[in-house]
């Protein structure tokens, strides 16, 4: 039975998205915005990214926040 589920690490998706970093790609895991799950624990664990949540994300006009600082 074929399946179209491709996962991804981290790093892979900030290759896709040029400018995109490994810790922007780590909040919007955090916050639900891309699907992504954990295997093992600790060091010898790996976040993957299901790479069409992620390409879907940018796809639908995404917004990433940027923090503003005062400048006063």
């Amino acid at each position: 039975m074929p399946t179209d589920i491709e996962l991804i690490t981290i790093r892979e998706c900030t290759q896709l998205i040029p400018g995109l970093s490994y810790y922007t790609v780590r909040s919007l895991i955090e916050r639900g915005e891309i699907q992504a799950f954990r295997t093992g624990r600790g060091k010898d664990g790996k976040i993957l990214v299901y790479k069409r949540s992620f390409l879907e994300f940018f796809e639908k006009g995404g917004e990433i926040p940027v923090n503003q600082q005062s400048t006063t």
